[in-house]
């Protein structure tokens, strides 16, 4: 199949909010060394420093699979565990001292490796995305693994985690192990164990909708909220459409997108207006050769248009309307090449739509 890519100009856009998760210039901090001993003498007593005893973490003699068959991994002994869906699994000790969650994201096909780095990246930030200090200290990159070291604080606490990101096939994993930071050597053993064992199965990831894990993201001015993939790629542009703020997520192939447009004037926007300025910044958008297929009327205000632009070779569905001075136009747009692959997962996106 010929590829065919949108040309939304918002690339350079993306590496911005991508450079976000790139690692840190600083080194991670150095492990704290052994004290030197004391030479003893009359004077001076000997002092005997009982050392802290490592956890004993064993893993289970069974593997555990995923009920979607997507994976099997050995997880520890006495750890609490529970699912989270077919894809999803997360355990932590008593206490709550570590974590380890593995996921499980179909793709439709095998990504190439810029595309599955974006996926990578959109997780991470929105693995960590409530954490504070996050500092990425180390990335290992081979074809279809990364590994991520980074430390941070949950509250007060510094913690620090691995997270592995596998593709196989037309399938994205990400397993995230983590600590306090003070265990993480006691850990780590344990930890490098469950990377090894770990057993990755795509073929079972047939038939599931591709990108089905989301997260909420609220419009500006907080007017609708969306349920969007937590693999897509947030991004950013408040300068290419006069007076207009467009925000979206790209998928990371870049073959299909969410796109969000708040128009702002100086004075209220009528009913007229409102359709003229829509029309005049969708084709600034997608394209002066936009054309309406079909227009429709919904019940709670807002007006739905199908369209296509056949010069990028892209088509989309978007719902319009207007609030006092503002119109904001909610799209979801496609490569016509890709339409049969992100059909579902955009309707998807589309029925999740709700007004504040």
């Amino acid at each position: 199949m010929k590829k065919v890519t949108l040309l939304f100009g918002i690339v350079s856009i993306i590496s911005v909010v991508l450079s976000a998760c790139q690692p840190a210039t600083s080194a991670a901090a150095p492990t704290a060394k052994d004290p030197k001993e004391t030479p003893i003498t009359e004077s001076t007593p000997t002092i005997q420093v009982q050392p802290t005893a490592a956890p004993q973490i064993q893993l289970s003699d069974q593997a555990y699979v995923s009920p979607s068959g997507a994976f099997e991994i050995y997880l520890p002994k006495d750890w609490n565990c529970s699912e989270t869906g077919q894809l999803r699994v997360d355990c932590h000790p008593q206490g709550g001292s570590g974590n380890i969650t593995l996921r499980a994201t179909a793709t439709g096909y095998e990504l190439a490796q810029d595309a599955f780095e974006a996926l990578l990246t959109a997780e991470t930030v929105n693995t960590y995305s409530d954490k504070k200090a996050y500092i990425e200290t180390t990335r290992e990159t081979l074809e279809g693994r990364v590994s991520i070291d980074a430390t941070w604080r949950e509250g007060d606490t510094p913690w620090q985690s691995r997270d592995v990101f596998t593709r196989s096939g037309a399938g994205a994993y990400q397993l995230s192990l983590s600590t306090v930071q003070a265990q993480w050597e006691e850990f780590a053993p344990i930890f490098e164990q469950i990377i090894e064992k770990t057993t990755y199965l795509p073929e079972a990831l047939s038939g599931t909708p591709i990108y089905a894990q989301t997260r909420k993201y609220s419009a500006p001015d907080l007017v609708f909220t969306l349920e969007v993939p937590t693999a897509w790629s947030k991004y950013a542009d408040i300068g290419r459409v006069e007076n207009t703020q467009i925000e979206g997520f790209l998928s990371p192939d870049r073959h299909a997108a969410v796109q969000v447009a708040t128009y702002r004037q100086g004075s209220f926007v009528t009913q007229d207006a409102k359709a003229i300025k829509t029309l005049d910044t969708m084709r600034l958008m997608y394209g002066y050769d936009l054309s309406v297929s079909h227009d429709k009327a919904l019940p709670d205000g807002r007006e739905r248009l199908a369209w296509s632009a056949a010069r990028r070779g892209i088509s989309g569905i978007s719902y319009f309307n207007s609030y006092g001075n503002n119109i904001y136009i909610f799209s979801v747009v496609w490569d016509d090449a890709f339409q049969g692959m992100y059909e579902d997962t955009l309707n998807t996106i589309d029925e999740s739509f709700g007004y504040d």
